[in-house]
């Protein structure tokens, strides 16, 4: 199974914005007699100073020095040229027509997805924040007898407590979680439970079946009960930190106590969206 992202889904942001941000970047200084069809090669390297750095033209993702042993630097161009990829409401407004604009923008350039696989499952909404009380635009998912909602821009998230998201205010998702729209669990399929949405639609686009738990806390026990005995192998893949790890030992404990399958996946230091986003989901 391959997650190779096809580069058709970029066009609008690495093609048109990253790679001439790249071509025009005076630190990287690509020299134009060193690139190409598939590299930009010979940049300047930010962290050793010589020229090796290079990117792939056709998922100019990461920046990286070819001195693997000497040096080892890696970037990704979507923190280096973060303002491509920021405060979508202003470059990419709603309309009449398409009032789903801004979340449009914000999911295939910011988080790398083929929207055109994701219709319907979302609207555009808009949250107040804390404590300006100015409201900002939301990308929102349908969940439980609710929503959950992401904040689009970093300006709002910044005058918003950094507070990235939320939920319908009194709705509740416990023992439950969100599923992507059309999936079914059938006998001895494998399904990964990670913690957030954006991380299952990653897995989910690249053909894996999935549950969004929303919070580490929280499992879908509701859904693991409703397929007992199909032998389903229910994958742990909660974030790879403190609190991760504290919450996978306590359901894989759970999980055995009622003679399911359970097995555990972990991301390390990336999120699986970025897994995504680096192609590498072929690799679970």
């Amino acid at each position: 199974m391959s997650a190779r992202i096809n580069p058709e889904h970029f066009d609008r942001i690495y093609v048109e914005d990253v790679i001439p941000a790249l071509e025009h970047d005076p630190e990287l200084g690509f020299q134009a007699k060193d690139e190409t069809k598939e590299y930009l090669n010979k940049g300047v390297c930010p962290s050793c100073g010589k020229r090796s750095v290079f990117v792939k033209k056709e998922k100019p993702y990461q920046l990286k020095c070819n001195r693997l042993n000497n040096c080892g630097y890696e970037e990704r161009t979507r923190d280096r040229y973060q303002h491509l990829f920021e405060n979508l409401s202003e470059r990419f407004p709603s309309t009449p027509e398409n009032p789903t604009a801004t979340a449009d923008a914000y999911l295939s350039r910011a988080r790398g997805f083929d929207i055109s696989k994701m219709k319907d499952w979302y609207t555009q909404g808009r949250r107040q924040m804390k404590p300006s009380g100015v409201w900002a635009d939301t990308v929102r998912f349908p969940l439980c007898d609710g929503y959950w909602e992401r904040i689009i821009d970093a300006r709002a998230i910044a005058g918003n407590e950094d507070q990235k998201a939320g939920i319908k205010a009194g709705m509740r998702y416990t023992n439950a979680g969100w599923v992507p729209p059309g999936q079914t669990i059938e006998k001895h399929d494998r399904v990964y439970i990670v913690e957030g949405i954006f991380h299952a639609i990653a897995l989910h686009l690249a053909g894996f079946k999935t549950i969004a738990a929303i919070s580490c806390v929280n499992f879908p026990w509701d859904i693991v009960e409703a397929n007992a005995g199909k032998l389903v192998t229910w994958v742990i893949a909660l974030d790879d930190d403190k609190a991760g790890r504290t919450y996978i030992r306590k359901h894989l404990k759970e999980l055995r106590s009622r003679k399911e399958i359970g097995w555990v996946a972990l991301a390390g230091k990336l999120d699986w969206d970025d897994v995504y986003r680096d192609g590498k989901l072929d690799q679970l």
